[in-house]
């Protein structure tokens, strides 16, 4: 019922020299810390769906989730979200971009990257 985000991202070398090895900077949606480094990355699911048969329970899950890049550069922002795409696409179908936005607060970069994992019950 969770995809294997933070695995996926924390074993990908190249992204942790970018987002942090200790602690990696990926969390679930709501639980990044107060004052987190940037760049970092969070997600959430949105959507799930069991892929349902006639003949028997699901065997798969499709979880439609969003992962967002936070970063203080614009440049930074789209480095870790071109590795974040990257790094998932093996694992899950990638489904869009979404918005591309600076905060207006604090003119920090948010990329948004949508993603369809199907997990195995």
């Amino acid at each position: 019922m969770i995809p294997p985000i933070f695995n996926i991202l924390s074993d990908n070398q190249t992204l942790t020299n970018l987002i942090g090895n200790s602690p990696v900077r990926a969390f679930p949606f709501g639980e990044a810390p107060p004052n987190v480094e940037y760049p970092y990355i969070t997600w959430h699911v949105f959507s799930g769906l069991p892929e349902n048969t006639l003949d028997r329970a699901p065997l798969l899950d499709v979880l439609s989730t969003q992962v967002d890049v936070w970063a203080k550069t614009l440049s930074s922002c789209l480095d870790v979200a071109s590795l974040v795409r990257d790094a998932l696409e093996p694992h899950a179908h990638m489904t869009g971009i979404g918005s591309q936005e600076r905060d207006t607060d604090t003119r920090n970069y948010r990329v948004r990257l949508d993603f369809d994992f199907f997990t195995e019950r």
